[in-house]
């Protein structure tokens, strides 16, 4: 073979294998561009909703043990609020933090395409943290629920507390690596 015709040869693999690169890379910066205008927007939008449920955690700890922390056991604290009118908004402000927690949840499965998994991750172990079960009437807690009761006992739950306390530093530094990178 001819130097010239194996040098034209190579040429024009070259070139072809050039193109291939060049539309693959392409391609790859397109889909990294549509993953980062998605990222940003879902992990500000996480990032607020987790701190709006730490510190209405925080605060509604707070609230119980300024209102009813002198009382000799918290079943009568728990009676008080379901029962006194006064409290008719706290119990509005509860159960939107309990919708928050649910669009966190929300939120969090549809990213897992675009955010870093370990934060989700620390995420949904936080809303593991926050969990926890009741009973009702079956009619709207019309005749009884235990929602109230159990929101409580898991705030003040001082393991749970601190469990809470770590798991949200470890949130708050993965979205700030992840804000500079």
């Amino acid at each position: 073979m001819n130097e010239k015709v194996l040098i034209a040869i190579l040429g024009i693999l070259g070139s072809i294998l050039s193109a291939f690169i060049g539309y693959f890379l392409g391609k790859k910066k397109k889909i990294d561009e549509l993953r980062l205008n998605q990222a940003f927007p879902r992990a500000e939008e996480i990032s607020t909703l987790m701190q709006d449920i730490y510190h209405s955690d925080i605060s509604f700890a707070e609230w119980w043990k300024k209102n009813f922390g002198h009382l000799e056991n918290i079943q009568q604290g728990i009676n008080y609020f379901e029962e006194l009118d006064i409290y008719r908004d706290t119990r509005r402000d509860i159960i939107s933090l309990h919708d928050k927690r649910n669009r966190l949840r929300q939120h969090t499965r549809i990213a897992r395409i675009y955010l870093n998994q370990k934060v989700l991750d620390d995420i949904e172990k936080y809303l593991e943290i926050d969990s926890f079960s009741y009973s009702h009437d079956g009619m709207g807690g019309i005749l009884f629920t235990s929602f109230w009761g159990e929101f409580f006992l898991n705030l003040l739950d001082e393991e749970k507390s601190k469990e809470r306390k770590k798991s949200y530093r470890r949130i708050k530094n993965r979205f700030n690596k992840m804000h500079n990178v």
